[in-house]
């Protein structure tokens, strides 16, 4: 079974841009990717935090993606990135160039047995504005090099999950 999830950034790659209004197109730019359990039992309660990145930022600190992956289950990630205005008006005399740049962040999870686990993932990607776009058009173009495990699976108290911090905004996602 393939669960399909849905979240969204907004690009901040200027100074300015960071204070603007997301722009309101239909056709916005999509990362997409997946993440199977190739473990021999299902995977509990699934989340994602801890997400980072220099130019794509998140609405929650917190995702809650689903309750259960049986073995051999996919779930496929839609990052939804929203443009922030138009970017032509913006001093960054570098803000057409071709960038690389991540995002990283840790997936949570329980085994059978109640024991939490978190595992480091990072997706590169390429990413360039176009010139003199209409602000109902995309402007941005995104790519993805590759999809890396930073870290295998390591075991975490479920006292220390991101989200027993109560100053975390957590979103449930949908599919």
């Amino acid at each position: 079974m393939i669960i399909k999830i849905y979240i969204d950034f907004s690009y901040c790659r200027t100074k300015e841009s960071e204070s603007r209004k997301r722009k309101n197109i239909q056709n916005t730019t999509a990362v997409s990717f997946s993440i199977s359990n190739v473990g021999p039992r299902e995977l509990y309660d699934f989340h994602i935090s801890n997400i980072e990145s220099n130019y794509f930022k998140q609405e929650c600190d917190v995702y809650e993606i689903v309750p259960i992956i049986y073995p051999n289950d996919k779930i496929k990630f839609n990052f939804f990135i929203y443009e922030m205005g138009n970017y032509d008006n913006d001093s960054d005399n570098s803000k057409y160039d071709l960038f690389g740049s991540s995002i990283t962040f840790n997936c949570y999870f329980k085994d059978c047995y109640n024991n939490w686990y978190f595992q480091t993932l990072s997706i590169d990607l390429f990413h360039k504005l176009k010139k003199d776009i209409p602000i109902d058009k995309p402007a941005l173009i995104v790519s993805i090099e590759k999809l890396n495990v930073i870290s295998a699976p390591i075991e975490i108290k479920a006292n220390d999950l991101p989200w027993k911090d109560n100053s975390k905004k957590i979103c449930k996602c949908a599919h």
